[in-house]
């Protein structure tokens, strides 16, 4: 049973952001998700994901879920990183199929001014629907 955080945090304040994009939603190189496109469905309670950058900057030290999945539009391999702080965590997950799902997920320590991204890799670049999830565990 998840445990809600008492005192002066109310559960609209809890840092929470679920980002749900498509191909359009990576950076120019085509590897950070920013889920900045018009087309993009962003919830993110807190404002600590910029839309710019593709960061989640934590401003609530705790420990997080993160996950960063992505379904591709081709049959080439694709890999979904998380990274902290510039640095990859966990692992990554490969797929040669059309519309496969690659998925990774890690629970972090995060202390304030972490920040966690997206990001993927491979020898294709095209991507059906991409999701980005944090939240805060305890």
């Amino acid at each position: 049973m998840p445990r809600l955080i008492t005192g002066s945090t109310s559960v609209t304040t809890i840092p929470f952001v679920l980002v749900v994009g498509d191909n359009d939603d990576f950076d120019s190189s085509g590897t950070v998700f920013k889920g900045d496109n018009t087309n993009a469905r962003r919830i993110d309670t807190r404002g600590d994901f910029s839309y710019s950058t593709g960061r989640f900057t934590c401003s609530v030290p705790g420990y997080y879920h993160i996950t960063f999945s992505l379904s591709s539009n081709d049959t080439d391999y694709h890999m979904a990183n998380i990274k902290l702080n510039g640095s990859e965590v966990g692992g990554s997950v490969l797929n040669y199929t059309q519309y496969n799902t690659a998925s990774n997920e890690v629970n972090l320590k995060l202390s304030v001014g972490d920040y966690v991204e997206g990001h993927r890799r491979g020898s294709g670049y095209d991507v059906y629907q991409a999701r980005f999830t944090v939240f805060l565990i305890q």
